[in-house]
């Protein structure tokens, strides 16, 4: 019960802050920067951002949340919905490898030393943050749900009002 008071305090005390930038590379060796795409000076507009942590040992994050993610963002990427999964404390090269094997439409970064995981607060996967067009957190799910692809579907469409 008290493992659940401290999740709880910890979701209240995100959720409505402004994220922690990022400056991460995907296997590709490409930086992406998340201020890149919300807030005054982004350079691509996002109306919101679904950031996903993972690690290719996480099963619940490789049958469920990422062929969710890639249904979503199929579906609301021309909707200004942008897609981001970090790979926690993964190697670049077995990240390469898996995803030039079963490959998404949207960035997969690597985070080896956990960096920024630890600075978004991560200490296991699945986390699921969804940012605003305004760089704020609006939702953040520790862990998985069977419903997993329905309720960050649904808090997109909230955030994006549509």
């Amino acid at each position: 019960m008290r493992f659940l008071r401290v999740i709880l305090i910890l979701l209240i005390s995100i959720t409505g802050s402004k994220f922690v930038n990022f400056n991460l590379k995907d296997f590709r060796e490409r930086v992406y920067k998340l201020d890149d795409f919300c807030g005054g000076n982004a350079r691509f507009r996002a109306n919101a951002i679904i950031v996903s942590f993972f690690t290719l040992d996480c099963k619940e994050c490789m049958t469920r949340e990422i062929p969710a993610l890639k249904r979503i963002y199929n579906e609301l990427k021309n909707k200004g919905v942008f897609v981001f999964l970090i790979g926690f404390g993964e190697d670049r090269w077995k990240v390469g490898d898996h995803f030039s094997q079963n490959p998404v439409d949207f960035p997969v970064l690597i985070d080896p030393q956990k960096k920024v995981g630890s600075e978004w607060g991560i200490y296991g996967v699945p986390n699921t943050f969804i940012i605003d067009k305004n760089c704020r957190i609006r939702f953040h799910l520790i862990g998985s749900r069977t419903d997993y692809e329905d309720f960050i579907k649904n808090r997109v469409l909230e955030i994006i009002g549509k």
